[in-house]
């Protein structure tokens, strides 16, 4: 007599289900390092985009304009979202493009919005196509100090002179459970160059 062994139901049955359980289990792996990778990527961008606009941010404080229109140079009030730390900043620049200092000028406004920090920058001098909008929406607030001069050092939360910038601006950001975000931002302006 000659016995054929073949594959019992219940052995195909026991394999299908161990291939089913690997395949999830490989399955699951492969979701969550998908998903890391895009956290991490999101993660990056809002760090790039935050660390560019602050460098922006910074090279247009270090070179104030005055406006030829106006006149006016520096404007700090505070804005319109109803926040503890919902301050506007307005100013003339020519440090928004290279070479700075020598740029061309350019209206910068910084403000909080619902939506997040908007910065606009709009070229006084040159087409308005080139005109720069960008929001960060991970900041939904900031607080800007000023001092007058280098010979008295003390901040101030309020600039009466819209025609002169100050000596020095300090700018802290907040996050939407108004929680401070990073070191603020100190700038000396180039007061002496104009």
């Amino acid at each position: 007599m000659k016995s054929d062994r073949g594959f019992t139901l219940i052995e195909v049955t026991i394999a299908i289900v161990i291939t089913g359980v690997v395949a999830l289990l490989a399955y699951g792996s492969v979701q969550a390092g998908l998903d890391s990778g895009d956290r991490v990527e999101r993660h990056r961008t809002e760090v790039e985009s935050s660390a560019l606009m602050r460098s922006l941010i910074i090279d247009a404080l270090r070179h104030p304009a005055s406006s030829p229109a106006t006149g006016s140079s520096f404007s700090l009030s505070r804005g319109g979202t109803g926040g503890l730390n919902d301050d506007r900043l307005q100013f003339v620049s020519r440090g928004v493009s290279p070479p700075h200092g020598a740029g061309a000028l350019w209206n910068v406004v910084l403000e909080p919005t619902a939506n997040g920090l908007r910065l606009s920058a709009d070229p006084l001098e040159t087409t308005p196509e080139l005109a720069i909008v960008s929001v960060l929406p991970a900041i939904r607030g900031m607080r800007v100090r000023v001092m007058a001069s280098g010979s008295s050092p003390q901040w101030s939360s309020d600039w009466e002179s819209r025609n002169i910038a100050p000596h020095a601006v300090e700018i802290q950001f907040f996050d939407e459970r108004n929680r401070e975000i990073g070191a603020p931002a100190l700038v000396v302006t180039a007061m002496e160059a104009r």
